[in-house]
């Protein structure tokens, strides 16, 4: 294997000035990408576009003068088009999942474009972000004269990406005739590029391929790639489920938006034929919605299940363990029906012995499931999960018939398990360790979405000073929540989730 040459490009590092300390590498046209970090300007609007008055000068001519800004607000960096703060917006706007944004609080591993939104073009510009302390690391591997550049898991690949759901010898980028392809090796998660499963295809300037948990982005005839260590965005968008046909039809999801961001641990409650359970099936891709879809960490979950499901864990109300195994073999048998098919014993071992630890039961790996009590034999379930290391779990109902302290512990180990850098989404009917989390999602009757926020948020929005309160308000007044907080999200905290315009009602006024 050649050794080629690796170049760190950048880093999330850690800063003291900031809570949402952020940076952009931004692919600006056919030049170099530069990476800036937004907090070195010193203030809190940052002004991008064509002109030279910017503080961040675009030359793209599908940039406009002035184009737009980053803005810090509420300890986190947004990025607006013009249309936020003007009169009139830039020309080419802002591309974010194949929509167009007018504003987006920017979380960790965002691509957003300025770009034709149906046609990518090599001219169009595409900003990275990657959130100060997330640990992840961007490199570049220059392609100029290489025939071929293995990816995989394994150490002697030339892009190395270690996480369980990557293949030791996963695709290749091949050069052929001065034209450069990415190669699926027949690996077990698949390769997908711009949201579309691939075999091979060739690739086009700002191309970005998605491995699993990893990101490869194709420019200036080089691949610069990332292998997340923090957790997955989530975006349901405009969800509508409906069960039964005819007279006999009911509404279990009602336009349901909701955006999660990396790292967070967020609960879903409310009263019972609310669609908790509905909506969660859905974002973790188990149910597929009459309308709208889900987009994980900017791929579309639906059309791309088979090559994200490794990436994702569920963890059901009942119990997915066997009461005649030990926990070790439980997880031993599990791991060779889940991890890829070359995964070595040792990479098998390190796998049980990860989830094991992180849900705490390392003094029970040799106890039989029947011996374990029930707050560890949920633990267990979610050992299961934890084997494939997916960064976003979805739980449902963990807690139930738990008793309170034993709650507590179980919810102590998902926040763990969010701060450490996974994304956990779990339904709840208690509403005792609601403080753990940082978003609540408030389902009311009819699959109504009443509320999404903190504790503190959801107290004040709805008048009271106890959350159980809320649960006769969005069972008994549910339509009426909803359009209330439809209203507040959009004059209080549009930076959090701007509406979106479908990409086929957009066109580039160039």
């Amino acid at each position: 294997m050649e050794d080629f040459e690796r170049t760190t490009w950048f880093t999330g590092q850690a800063t003291a000035e900031r809570a949402g300390s952020s940076q952009v590498t931004i692919f600006d046209g056919s030049t170099a990408p530069r990476t800036i970090k937004l907090d070195e300007f010193g203030k809190d609007c940052v002004y991008f576009g064509r002109d030279k008055g910017n503080d961040i000068v675009l030359t793209s001519h599908l940039v406009s003068g002035e184009h737009g800004r980053f803005v810090y607000r509420n300890n986190v960096w947004v990025i607006e088009d013009k249309a936020a703060y003007k009169e009139r917006g830039s020309t080419n706007g802002l591309v974010y999942n194949e929509c167009s944004v007018v504003s987006r609080v920017i979380c960790d591993g965002d691509l957003i474009r300025i770009d034709d939104v149906e046609n990518a073009l090599a001219e169009g510009v595409l900003f990275v972000f990657s959130s100060g302390g997330s640990g992840n690391q961007w490199n570049m591997l220059p392609l100029a004269g290489r025939r071929s550049v293995s990816i995989g898991r394994d150490e002697s690949c030339d892009i190395t990406l270690p996480h369980v759901s990557v293949s030791k010898f996963h695709a290749q980028i091949i050069c052929d005739n001065g034209s450069f392809y990415i190669v699926d090796n027949n690996s077990t998660n698949g390769v997908i590029v711009n949201g579309v499963p691939v075999s091979r295809r060739l690739l086009h300037e700002k191309d970005v391929i998605t491995i699993t948990n990893s990101k490869l982005i194709f420019s200036c005839a080089s691949v610069f790639y990332c292998c997340y260590k923090s957790g997955i965005s989530v975006d349901a968008r405009d969800i509508v489920i409906k069960r039964g046909r005819g007279r006999k039809s009911a509404i279990t999801c009602n336009h349901v938006d909701l955006s999660i961001n990396p790292g967070e641990l967020v609960a879903v409650i409310g009263g019972s034929g609310a669609g908790k359970s509905t909506i969660l099936n859905c974002m973790c891709g188990y149910i597929k919605p009459d309308n709208g879809d889900v987009f994980i960490n900017g791929v579309n979950l639906y059309q791309n299940f088979d090559a994200l499901k490794k990436v994702v864990g569920y963890v059901p109300q009942s119990d997915i363990v066997y009461d005649n195994l030990t926990l070790y073999d439980m997880l031993m048998y599990t791991s060779k029906l889940r991890l890829p098919k070359d995964t070595t014993p040792q990479e098998r071992e390190a796998a049980i012995s990860r989830a094991i630890e992180l849900v705490e039961l390392t003094e029970k790996r040799k106890s039989l499931i029947r011996s374990l009590s029930g707050g560890q034999r949920k633990r267990a379930s979610i050992a299961v999960e934890l084997l494939s290391d997916p960064n976003l779990m979805f739980l449902d109902e963990p807690a139930s018939g738990l008793d309170p302290g034993t709650e507590r512990n179980l919810m102590q180990s998902l926040r763990n398990m969010a701060d450490g850098g996974k994304t956990v989404i779990l339904v709840t009917h208690s509403t005792l360790q609601l403080k753990m989390c940082d978003k609540i999602v408030f389902m009311g009757k009819g699959g109504n979405l009443c509320f999404c926020g903190s504790l503190d948020e959801a107290l004040k929005f709805f008048g009271v000073s106890d959350v159980v309160d809320v649960y006769n308000m969005i069972t008994e007044q549910a339509p009426e929540w909803s359009a209330k907080y439809r209203q507040y999200s959009s004059s209080h905290r549009r930076a959090n989730r701007t509406p979106e315009v479908p990409a086929k009602t957009q066109k580039n006024r160039l």
